[in-house]
């Protein structure tokens, strides 16, 4: 049986100001404590630009992510460096597998032969076909469908990979210390989920 997908994404897209944020906090202390940071979150002292029904939720989902990352992906984000933004998205497609297949099948795939709109039915035809084998897509309301693809394209375009208005795709500029960083990493299916070919193949 194929491993549920975790659709929680929808939970608030990338949440980069508030990735921000946690990053930060995280990284003032030796020993990283999450009950601490949580503690802050719920108080307002982090988050605060955030509704208080929102925080937790944001707050449980960011350290959800940082399981997956990279100390250096980590550290990027909090320090805001050049393409910051792309390295959480990268981070999220690494967590969402739903994403990241999406990225690696969908969007390379329509790339690689010149189309270059993202529809509505791409988002579909991709969904039912990886319902196919997992239940738990079968299961969702269309209602939860239709979120799951407008945070979806959403973060698309917060990563500089989709126009928010024409829908057009695009390989975005990413920076080369962060390039190498994958590759010192081995990580070359971050390299494929940025678009970039030719640092994965080589």
């Amino acid at each position: 049986m194929e491993k549920p997908y975790k659709l929680s994404f929808t939970a608030g897209g990338l949440l980069y100001q508030q990735t921000i944020e946690i990053a930060a906090r995280y990284l003032s202390q030796q020993e990283p404590d999450w009950e601490a940071i949580r503690t802050q979150v719920l108080s307002g002292a982090l988050l605060n630009a955030t509704r208080a029904s929102s925080r937790t939720r944001y707050y449980l989902e960011i350290r959800r992510r940082f399981q997956s990352a990279h100390e250096f992906e980590i550290e990027w984000i909090a320090n805001e460096k050049e393409g910051a933004r792309l390295a959480l998205f990268v981070l999220c497609c690494r967590h969402y597998d739903f994403l990241g297949e999406f990225m690696g099948e969908t969007i390379r795939h329509k790339m690689a032969i010149g189309d270059t709109i993202l529809t509505i039915a791409d988002f579909y035809s991709f969904f039912e076909k990886k319902a196919e084998t997992h239940g738990e897509l079968r299961a969702i309301t269309e209602s939860s469908r239709r979120k799951a693809q407008t945070v979806l394209f959403r973060m698309l375009a917060e990563a500089g990979v989709m126009d928010p208005q024409t829908k057009r795709l695009s390989a975005p500029i990413v920076p080369q210390a962060l390039v190498e960083h994958y590759r010192r990493a081995g990580d070359y299916p971050a390299l494929m989920h940025l678009l970039q070919v030719e640092g994965a193949q080589s």
